[in-house]
C-alpha cells in the first residue's frame, strides 16, 4: 500500500474536529459537573461543525469518495459508463459553479450589510465565507475528476482512496 500525502484541508479538518470535539466535552463538563455555563461554546462548535462540513465535501470530491449509486452503470458497457460518468461529473460541476456564484454574491453582501453573531459578536460574513470557499474547491475537484474521465485516466467505478482514509 502506497503512503498519501495529507493535504492542508485534512489537516485543518482535523485540527477543527479536535477542536469541536474538545470543546463540546469541556461544555458538557463545566453544565453537568459544576452547574455553570461556557456561553460562547454552543455557538463556536456550530461554526465548527458547518465548516467541517464544507471541507469535508471538498475532501470527498477530492478523493471521488461522494455517495453515489453505481449499480445501473454495471449494466452497460465501459463506453456507455464513461459517458454517463461524464454526464453527471458535468452536472455536478455546474451544480457546484452556480453555487459557488451565488454563495460569493452573497457573502458580499453580508459584507456590505453586516449581520454579528448574538455571543461572539463577529460578522456572520466571516462564518459564511466557507460556502462558497467549499463549493469553489469543489469545482475545481470535479474539473479534474472531469478531464481524466474525457481524457480515459479514471474509472466510472473507481475511487481514488480505499474506504479507510
Amino acid at each position: 500500500m502506497k503512503k498519501r500525502k495529507i493535504g492542508p484541508e485534512e489537516v485543518l479538518l482535523c485540527v477543527m474536529m479536535s477542536f469541536l470535539i474538545v470543546l463540546m466535552f469541556i461544555q458538557v463538563v463545566f453544565r453537568y459537573c459544576l452547574g455553570r455555563s461556557i456561553t460562547w461554546s454552543e455557538e463556536v462548535s456550530r461554526l465548527l461543525f458547518v465548516w467541517s462540513v464544507f471541507l469535508g465535501i471538498d475532501l470527498a470530491a477530492k478523493y471521488n469518495r461522494h455517495i453515489r449509486v453505481t449499480f445501473q452503470l454495471k449494466l452497460f458497457a465501459k463506453p456507455v459508463q464513461k459517458g454517463i460518468t461524464i454526464f453527471a461529473y458535468f452536472i455536478w460541476f455546474a451544480f457546484s459553479l452556480i453555487l459557488s456564484i451565488v454563495a460569493i454574491e452573497f457573502v458580499i453582501t453580508m459584507f456590505k450589510f453586516p449581520y454579528f453573531s448574538q455571543t461572539l459578536h463577529i460578522n456572520l460574513a466571516y462564518a459564511y465565507v466557507i460556502v462558497p470557499l467549499g463549493f469553489s474547491l469543489v469545482t475545481l475537484r470535479v474539473t479534474r475528476l472531469l478531464v481524466e474521465q474525457i481524457l480515459g485516466r479514471g474509472d466510472a467505478l473507481e475511487s481514488d482512496q480505499p474506504v479507510g482514509l
